[in-house]
């Protein structure tokens, strides 16, 4: 399996890595990965990077421009994933233990 960034044409941001696949809305990517992801060309509603293969943005399926190769953003989040999927799941365990707290209040 090779690595990928995918900005999603669903508006998922896609972190696929043999360590796991992190996917999430690109406002808790940031705060997971504290990353930003670039702006996407006037066009563009997908944008992927393939470690060693491909960057590129692309829309209606077609591709549109392409980036740098290889691309320092996308690999720094990549070796990142780890503690992007932790930091995912610490947020969505907060989340939990307080919306338990507010159903156990409002009973």
């Amino acid at each position: 399996m090779n690595a990928e960034v995918h900005q999603h044409p669903d508006g998922f941001v896609c972190v696929r890595t043999p360590l796991g696949t992190y996917i999430d809305t690109p406002e808790n990517f940031v705060a997971d990965f504290g990353a930003t992801l670039p702006a996407m060309p006037q066009g563009a509603d997908d944008h992927i990077y393939t470690q060693g293969k491909r960057h590129a943005f692309m829309g209606d399926g077609n591709i549109i421009a392409g980036g740098p190769m290889p691309w320092d953003v996308g690999d720094t989040i990549i070796a990142n994933v780890t503690a992007g999927l932790a930091n995912q799941a610490a947020r969505r365990q907060a989340a939990t233990v307080i919306a338990t707290a507010l159903n156990v209040q409002g009973d």
